[in-house]
């Protein structure tokens, strides 16, 4: 079954912003389809929503599809066909060389370092759930994907770099992920921010069962920074298994993952966001939507330094790189007038600068100079 990704409920204005955005342009998203079909590796829903749902939202005409195996038809119109994380088997290499003869160019893209690199600095053999060597293979098959494609889209500088050491010829463009101007709408409209006086909650967002050795990293200064402050709580939200003995009782809760509809919910109302990860070449790669989404409302966000996270140092994100710097950051968050003033930093950033219409830019002009930047030969 072919699945539409619902984009959030339209207020009337994002249409005035489509049709301003076409003009703007002179280009409007007919023709584009997002595709997302590795439905069977992963659900990749983060994925699913930065590199198809919030472009599509400003790209009017454009299609989002999630479907291993769509019917043909999906593509009749389709001039550039964007393949989110491909990784494909034979009647996905089918369907794309039955666009490519129709004239459709074929791009890849990649948010995650899924092409190369050690499979120990894989976040699901780091946490156990899969093996290195079905790591490997799945690497393998990522890159093998890469010969039907006629360029790529990726979502950090550093991807691009990887890409191009594995593929010297690849033509690649730097796509940056930025949060839905809809998405960011609504969740202001609806939640208040975080104000002194409130609970000091600081949340771990999971996200994904991929996190562990993440959490870990951070775990024991957390447990002393809540035994020093009995006033701040931490929540974890998603899933994630870490060493509960170690925290103050009573002190740490879990909660399920929340849809991403409802995330500006505990967005809002966040004291402070954490966002940490071992130094991996895979996380390297990684970009900044954490704190990106953090920012957007308001929350402080500490985090661990990696090359987009630092790109992003204008935001106000507190970039942690061991023990004493995640204390400092937290104490001093402590003060109410700075974080509020750094959360009015991070949210005046988004406005300006972490909006999805800054990755449509970037995709707008790749697409628009396309069949003389990476026409196939």
């Amino acid at each position: 079954m072919t699945t539409q990704f619902a984009a959030p409920v339209d207020d009337g204005k994002g249409r005035r912003e489509r049709a301003a955005w076409a003009v703007k342009t002179g280009f409007s998203g007919r023709g584009i389809c997002f595709w997302y079909q590795a439905t069977r590796m992963a659900r990749a829903s983060a994925s699913c929503c930065y590199r198809m749902g919030n472009l599509a939202e400003l790209l009017r005409g454009a299609i989002t599809v999630s479907d291993s195996r769509p019917p043909l038809r999906t593509f009749e119109r389709a001039e550039v066909v964007v393949v989110v994380r491909p990784f494909l088997d034979a009647a996905a290499t089918d369907i794309l060389q039955s666009c490519r003869w129709r004239g459709a160019r074929l791009v890849a893209d990649f948010d995650d370092l899924l092409f190369a690199g050690d499979p120990a600095d894989y976040p699901l053999v780091l946490s156990g759930a899969l093996a290195r060597a079905e790591c490997a293979s799945r690497l393998a098959g990522y890159r093998t994907a890469l010969a039907q494609f006629d360029a790529f889209t990726v979502s950090t500088e550093q991807l691009r770099q990887q890409l191009t050491a594995v593929s010297p010829e690849a033509r690649v463009a730097v796509v940056p992920n930025g949060v839905s101007p809809l998405w960011v709408r609504q969740g202001r409209a609806l939640y208040p921010p975080w104000q002194p006086g409130d609970s000091k909650v600081i949340r771990f967002l999971a996200g994904s069962p991929s996190h562990n050795a993440d959490f870990a990293m951070v775990a024991e200064t957390l447990a002393h920074f809540l035994r020093k402050h009995s006033e701040v709580r931490l929540e974890i939200v998603g899933p994630l298994e870490f060493d509960r003995d170690r925290m103050p009782l009573g002190r740490v809760a879990s909660i399920p993952k929340v849809p991403f509809a409802e995330l500006p919910r505990l967005l809002a109302s966040s004291w402070v966001t954490l966002a940490p990860l071992i130094n991996t070449e895979f996380n390297r790669c990684k970009s900044a939507n954490k704190f990106l989404e953090a920012a957007a409302f308001g929350a402080p966000c500490v985090a661990s330094p990696n090359p987009d996270m630092e790109r992003h140092s204008d935001g106000g994100v507190l970039v942690a790189r061991n023990k004493t710097q995640w204390t400092d950051a937290l104490e001093r968050l402590l003060d109410d007038k700075w974080r509020m003033s750094l959360g009015r930093r991070g949210q005046d950033y988004v406005d300006r600068c972490g909006f999805a219409t800054v990755a449509a830019d970037a995709f707008t002009s790749w697409v628009g100079r396309g069949r003389g930047a990476w026409q196939a030969n």
